[in-house]
């Protein structure tokens, strides 16, 4: 009739997948990667990543970022991880800024947090 089946689970996690996929912002992107790696939604946590890799030099900026552990800014910085344009990888490497300063702000900062 004029009723379907009701959606399977594996329908709604990909409704709600794509619907997060398209929230994606620097802001949000980390979190959401933890998200859907915490849930094992494999699609959502790869447009995630792919997302914080094309727009790293704005992810690096935000709360999310600071928030992140140590492991997961070194996995965040290696360089077979980001993906930035040329002018944007010019940029970040002009830096000079050495992995174990950004780790020891880092710490640092959730310090003052607590």
């Amino acid at each position: 009739g004029r009723f379907s089946d009701p959606p399977t689970l594996n329908e709604i996690v990909s409704a709600c997948s794509e619907f997060l996929g398209g929230q994606l912002h620097p802001s949000n992107c980390l979190g959401i990667a933890a998200f859907a790696e915490a849930h094992s939604c494999a699609t959502l946590e790869e447009t995630a990543i792919g997302y914080v890799r094309d727009h790293f030099m704005e992810v690096m900026n935000c709360e999310e970022f600071f928030q992140l552990s140590p492991a997961n800014i070194k996995l965040l910085l290696s360089s077979d991880y980001i993906h930035a344009t040329s002018e944007e990888h010019n940029e970040f490497c002009a830096l000079e800024i050495p992995l174990e300063h950004l780790l020891l702000v880092h710490l640092l900062g959730q310090e003052n947090r607590t």
